[in-house]
């Protein structure tokens, strides 16, 4: 199928053909500007039978839609394509405004969290000050601690302090002011979770 229309010459440009400094009337009309020239469309290269002399035609199935000139009774000539090569590439374009907050996630699985006592026992030597520490293993976190004094004399232990002294230990430390020696254990609170 063609699309058959009518073009002035001053509404049509060619950007690159070899005909560029020619006088648009002469051109298309012989130098009879009262004739009016066609141009046609379709898909592929135009039939000799199609169009009069000076007519053009756009073959729409190129790539750059090629535009063709009639010379003649039966020839058509290619006088080059519609549509250019690519441009260049344009400058970077100025940074968007920051999208919406995005929806919140499901849950993830729960965590098991085990809490684990290391207990160690040691002596309050009479008449002296003793410190018992109790360590975390390397995986886990000391959250706590705790003290026992559980002998026979355990009036005699005074609590000096207890406290976290390094990653992971507890140390208590008592002071013995019996003669003789009685048992303490410092306990650390180890959590860990997988």
């Amino acid at each position: 199928m063609y699309l058959q229309g009518t073009i002035t010459p001053n509404s049509l440009a060619f950007a690159d053909n070899d005909k560029s400094n020619i006088d648009i009337e002469s051109y298309f009309h012989d130098g009879h500007p009262q004739q009016k020239n066609q141009v046609w469309t379709g898909d592929g290269a135009p039939s000799g039978k199609l169009g009069h002399k000076n007519d053009l035609y756009i073959d729409n199935a190129s790539a750059n839609h090629t535009v063709y000139e009639k010379i003649d009774k039966k020839t058509w000539v290619s006088r080059g394509d519609y549509l250019g090569g690519s441009g260049a590439p344009g400058p970077q374009g100025p940074i968007g405004p920051q999208g919406p907050q995005g929806d919140i996630g499901p849950a993830g699985p729960a965590a098991t969290v085990t809490v684990t006592p290391r207990t160690v026992s040691g002596t309050a030597t009479g008449s002296t000050t003793t410190t018992v520490s109790a360590s975390c293993n390397a995986d886990e976190s000391l959250v706590g601690g705790g003290l026992d004094f559980s002998g026979p004399n355990e009036a005699n232990l005074q609590l000096v302090k207890s406290n976290i002294s390094g990653s992971g230990t507890w140390d208590v430390v008592v002071r013995n002011i019996g003669t003789t020696d009685e048992p303490v254990s410092a306990t650390a609170f180890c959590l860990s979770s997988n």
